[in-house]
């Protein structure tokens, strides 16, 4: 539960019930598995996590098209 709780800290679109959800479900459980699966292939993350939402009909606000590098950026750095 600390590993979420610090990845929900990450940046604020990440203190999400929903976005954490589907993070969670995509193997990303900490902000070092967010950091490393960012740095590896971003687009392929969001393209599962999108996947993901449509499947449980989520709208989390972190994956809109602006916000959504917003987190990716605040997880490399």
């Amino acid at each position: 539960m600390r590993e979420i709780a610090l990845l929900a800290q990450v940046h604020p679109d990440l203190d999400d019930p929903g976005m954490l959800h589907l993070l969670i479900a995509q193997g990303v459980g900490s902000p070092a598995a967010l950091r490393d699966r960012a740095s590896r292939d971003a687009d392929q993350l969001i393209s599962q996590v999108r996947g993901e939402a449509e499947k449980y009909g989520l709208t989390p606000p972190g994956l809109t098209w602006r916000r959504r590098r917003r987190w990716l950026r605040a997880a490399r750095s």
